[in-house]
Parts: C-alpha cells; structure tokens; sequence
C-alpha cells in the first residue's frame, strides 16, 4: 500500500483511487470499525466494482464521508491535503506502510487417471479460488511418474480480504478439489476421467517422443 497524494476526486479514475479505497478498507479493519453500520465485508462487496475499475464512485463517498464522521477527519468532499495527511497518519499508525510479509507455501500432488496408465507430462496452474475468476499464483509441471511439487510466496492475501488462500491445482485436462483456507502445506491430486485422459494423450505422446530424441 502506498501513502495516499491528494487531489482525488469523485469520479476520478486512476490507481490513486484504488490505492484511496484500500487503505480506507485498511482502517475500517484494523480499527475495528462499522461506518454507516456496515461491516468491513459488505463496505467491500459495495467497493469491489469501483476497486476493479479504480473509479470514485458513490461507494467510495459513503465510506470516506461515514469515516470523516468517526475517525474526525477534516471536512471536504474530495481528498485534500489535510485529508491525504489525517489519513497517512492513521494509516502509518496501523503499520501500513511497513513492508508486507510474505507467506511460503508448498503444494504437491499425483495428476493420475483411472482408465490409462500414464498422463505425461503436463502443466499444472496452481490458483487461488475467489468469487470471481481464480488468481494464478505459480505453474510447474509433472515429473514422468505424474508427481509434482511446488513452492511459492503470497503476499497480497490482506489486499484481497484473506488471511488464507482457497488453493486448487489446475491443467487443461482438469482440476483437483478446492482446499479452502489451506495450510502452508498442500496435497492437491488431479483424478481424470476417461474424457478427460484421452484429450491428454497427445501431449502425454509428445513429451515420450521427445524425451526419446534426446536420449540419442
């Protein structure tokens, strides 16, 4: 998150703006506060359309107005220099601008079939499950025995309102079962169908032939 720099203004679009709403959503957590009597999940809900679209939009009013009301903001309806500074303030207070730790995790698994022997080797996504579409964090692929293992770090769960991913392994031919609020440690097979298995032979005889090549 980075400090917020005034002028913004409603209907502004810009990062600035989407920068503005996160940290706003940042107090609203960390203080523990309801403005308007609403809870920190449904100020969301109401800001995600303008968050994507890094809009100023009604949403965004009705926050930073209900939080110049609790947290004694200077009055104004737009962000202003007293306003970018009250709200740098508190922000800084919270910790915000510290650099954010990142949360390692390992995740392995089998892409296995019930009907054939053998996959090949295939590429596998690993993706945070969201409302919306899933977040790619990292991609490997299978060994020739159709293992895989993986490592990688996070870093914006908070951002996005987590404080656990909702992993799930991924390739073209299918997916695993999603993990929600997984551990830093991660079993994630893949179990294809007969439909599925046959799409995969091609690429399973491709990468047969190749390895044959290369041991020439």
């Amino acid at each position: 998150m980075n400090e917020i720099i005034p002028p913004i203004r409603p209907h502004d679009h810009s990062p600035a703006v989407t920068n503005l709403e996160e940290a706003l959503l940042f107090i609203v957590e960390k203080r523990h506060l309801g403005p308007a009597g609403l809870s920190l999940a449904r100020w969301q809900q109401d800001l995600s359309t303008e968050t994507a679209t890094q809009s100023f939009g009604t949403g965004t009013s009705r926050l930073l107005a209900s939080l110049r009301t609790e947290l004694h903001l200077p009055d104004g309806e737009f962000v202003n220099e007293e306003t970018a500074e009250a709200l740098n303030q508190q922000l800084a207070e919270l910790g915000a601008f510290q650099e954010e730790a990142q949360t390692a995790f390992v995740v392995d698994g089998k892409v296995v079939s019930r009907s054939r022997a053998g996959v090949g080797t295939l590429r596998i996504q690993i993706a945070d499950k969201n409302v919306g579409d899933p977040v790619p964090l990292v991609e490997t692929a299978t060994k020739e025995d159709v293992d895989y293992h993986t490592t990688f770090a996070i870093s914006d769960l908070r951002r996005r309102g987590k404080d656990l991913p909702d992993l799930q392994a991924r390739t073209f031919a299918g997916s695993s079962e999603v993990r929600y609020n997984a551990s830093n440690h991660e079993t994630l097979n893949i179990v294809l169908t007969d439909q599925e298995a046959s799409s995969s032979v091609p690429y399973w005889y491709a990468s047969l032939t190749t390895s044959s090549r290369n041991s020439k």
